[in-house]
Parts: C-alpha cells; structure tokens; sequence
C-alpha cells in the first residue's frame, strides 16, 4: 500500500520514519489511489495528517519480505 504526506505535512514525520522500520499508526485517512504514477496496484493509500500519530514497534512476528513477486505474463 502507498502511503501519502503532503509537503505542508512532512515535517512532522521527517525525523521518525525510516526504512524498513515496524511503525503503529493513527490517525490518518485512507482514500483511493488515483495517481498518473503509481507505486503499486493497490486501490487505496495512506494519508497522513498533522494528526497522525506514528510510533515505531518490535514485533519478532513480523516477516520481513519487503517485495512483491509478479508474473511474466
């Protein structure tokens, strides 16, 4: 899934948001993703907001496989 920050926005996440790190969100919008260029096939997105609360977890759980196989056909 996408997610979305806005310029105005961006500065309240600059410093907590890294890759490949577990995050807690909410507070935030979903709506769907219409874009000229998409990321992803997902339908919807993220949005986040100057409300959205973001808190990194640990979860040993969690799998890491950060990629999505495709056909090629």
């Amino acid at each position: 899934m996408h997610a979305s920050i806005d310029k105005f926005t961006i500065k309240y996440f600059t410093y907590n948001i890294y890759d490949h790190g577990l995050y807690q969100m909410k507070y935030f919008v979903i709506a769907p993703y219409h874009s000229k260029f998409k990321s992803n096939s997902h339908k919807h997105k993220l949005t986040f907001t100057q409300n959205t609360i973001v808190t990194e977890i640990e979860d040993s759980s969690f799998h890491w496989d950060v990629f999505e196989l495709r056909t090629f056909e």
